[in-house]
């Protein structure tokens, strides 16, 4: 609870992203960090090809459409790939499957 209550302070505190591009925007200020995207087939709360634009603004990310979730990050697939991503940043500086 105590990360989702973060996460959605920061959200707010942003105000919420308006505008809805303001990320998109603002990219080149993060464009040079490696990321890895992860998204849910079936999220219902933040559609798929919002993913697929950040992806193709942000050159140094990598974009996994997990095919069997939702929006939950806590969904098997999803986490496996969110788990995946946290230990090769450990391992070494990058997130990404390279």
């Amino acid at each position: 609870a105590w990360n989702v209550a973060r996460l959605e302070a920061h959200y707010i505190r942003n105000q919420a992203f308006e505008p809805d591009d303001l990320l998109l925007r603002r990219m080149e200020r993060i464009a040079h960090l490696p990321s890895f995207i992860v998204h849910g087939r079936y999220d219902l709360v933040c559609p798929v090809d919002e993913a697929d634009l950040l992806h193709r603004a942000w050159p140094g990310s990598e974009l996994v459409i997990v095919e069997d979730a939702g929006h939950a990050s806590r969904e098997r697939g999803t986490a496996a790939e969110l788990v995946g991503a946290c230990r090769r940043l450990v391992a070494t500086g990058d997130p990404r499957r390279r």
